[in-house]
């Protein structure tokens, strides 16, 4: 039963963390933003080994859990890390697509330029919207494969 119940809370966790990530209105980034966005690709991964250090002397000394259970624990929460930050990563990618495609448009197709532009400005933000319900979406999926299955 408490397994249950640890991977009920791991799933709405990290479901909500997702949520606030894909929704916060932070999208588009500046050099600063990328090197962060690496550097934090790089706590993920040194996390996960923490994580699974941290398990293991529970199982270890405390003996909480297996050593199994502990390995499986410490696999599921670095995954949801790592899902966490690819999830932002690609919202924040596709924005940034899109942004250096309408930048090749103004330089280099200056005469239809404008036309491209204001559909941009009609339909930019539903479609961001779009793909932000998408992102939400899959994160859903990717939480519940990871907890619940």
């Amino acid at each position: 039963m408490e397994n249950y119940l640890m991977s009920w809370l791991g799933f709405f966790l990290f479901v909500v963390l997702a949520l606030i990530l894909i929704w916060n209105g932070k999208d588009r980034y500046a050099k600063k933003d990328w090197l962060r966005c690496g550097v934090m690709l790089v706590c993920v991964l040194v996390g996960t080994l923490i994580i699974g250090f941290i398990f293991r002397w529970l199982s270890e000394s405390w003996s909480l859990f297996s050593i199994e259970r502990a390995q499986q624990l410490a696999a599921v929460w670095s995954m949801s890390f790592l899902c966490l930050w690819g999830v932002k990563l690609v919202l924040t990618l596709l924005v940034a697509i899109f942004g250096n495609i309408m930048k090749f448009h103004k330089t280099h197709n200056a005469e239809n330029y404008p036309k491209i532009a204001s559909t941009t400005y009609r339909f930019g933000p539903p479609l961001l919207v779009v793909a932000k319900v998408f992102v939400s979406l899959v994160s859903v999926l990717l939480f519940y494969g990871l907890w619940l299955d």
